[in-house]
């Protein structure tokens, strides 16, 4: 089983449509026209709350909401794809870990949108006297703890940038890996791959400085936009996205491991992985696209009460 489980993921091109259905049984079948559904539900969420945006918010806050709330619709669809087509599995799995991050980069922006700018934004947090606590997960627990930090221009751009490098790494990261896997010197057919798991052990280190760093801009925001219930609106990108990365960094090392195993003839180890990988991805987004759907909606009625205030606040 071992040996012909490592011929098959590297002797043997994915499988197609249909011996892929053939390998997973009902279960092939059953996943792919419910998380067919569930994706066309999404998008019709979206598809809403565009409508919402393009009526009730600013147009120069329309297209960050926008990519903020594409997130469960993009990534549903990229995983649906992965489960059905298999020899795409490689295509859309790069597309998602790069889109992630990019989503967490648009929240940032829009964080300081709502605040009306970044020199606006930092004001406010000078004039509030607001700490830059840098005691919050995920680099809090190996002893980064400092609670009474002031806010700096600098300081806001060194945050800023911990979120913006998470694309680039990213694509870097896998880049590297396609090119020693295709060189042959990453070979995944022999049990863990000491550069294999190094790249990605990297790409989880990066992750997790700009999520800290993410954490951390969004914290010191939190209380002064609570009307529209931001922390919330956060955390629905933080966790979402955490959960899918850990999630499969976890996968790939059960499949280098041999945990993972292969459906002969056709259905190698990481094909498998990818599946599984794609499965739990869509029922996650499909649950945060739902939640991320009326969170924004609420939004949209408190730009309807608070326009009212607004016109009454102006002089005649």
């Amino acid at each position: 089983m071992e040996e012909n489980c490592s011929m098959l993921t590297f002797n043997t091109r994915p499988p197609n449509v249909l011996q892929h259905l053939e390998a997973l049984g009902y279960y092939g079948w059953i996943s792919t026209i419910t998380f067919g559904v569930t994706t066309l539900i999404l998008v019709a969420l979206f598809i809403a709350n565009v409508a919402g945006f393009i009526r009730h918010s600013p147009p120069h806050r329309r297209l960050l909401l926008c990519w903020v709330t594409s997130f469960p619709m993009i990534i549903s669809f990229l995983a649906l794809m992965t489960l059905l087509i298999p020899r795409a599995g490689n295509l859309c799995d790069t597309v998602k870990q790069i889109f992630m991050p990019f989503t967490m980069m648009h929240f940032v922006d829009l964080t300081l949108n709502f605040k009306g700018g970044q020199s606006a934004a930092l004001e406010d947090l000078l004039q509030s006297n607001t700490p830059m606590s840098l005691c919050l997960p995920p680099c809090c627990c190996v002893g980064l703890c400092v609670r009474q930090l002031d806010y700096t221009k600098k300081r806001l751009r060194v945050l800023k940038s911990l979120v913006y490098q998470m694309p680039l790494v990213q694509l870097a990261i896998i880049v590297l890996i396609v090119l020693l896997t295709e060189a042959e010197v990453i070979r995944r057919d022999k049990g863990p791959d000491g550069v294999f798991i190094f790249l990605n052990v990297l790409n989880i280190v990066c992750f997790c400085l700009a999520m800290w760093a993410f954490n951390i801009i969004t914290r010191s925001f939190a209380p002064q936009l609570t009307a529209i219930n931001f922390l919330y609106k956060a955390q629905l990108v933080g966790l979402g996205i955490m959960l899918m990365k850990l999630q499969n960094f976890v996968l790939v090392i059960l499949s280098v491991s041999g945990v993972v195993p292969c459906i002969p003839p056709v259905t190698s180890r990481i094909v498998l992985q990818k599946t599984i990988d794609a499965s739990l991805t869509l029922f996650e987004a499909f649950i945060l696209g739902i939640l991320t759907f009326i969170e924004y909606r609420k939004l949209d009625r408190q730009n309807e009460e608070m326009s009212p205030r607004r016109r009454q606040s102006q002089p005649k």
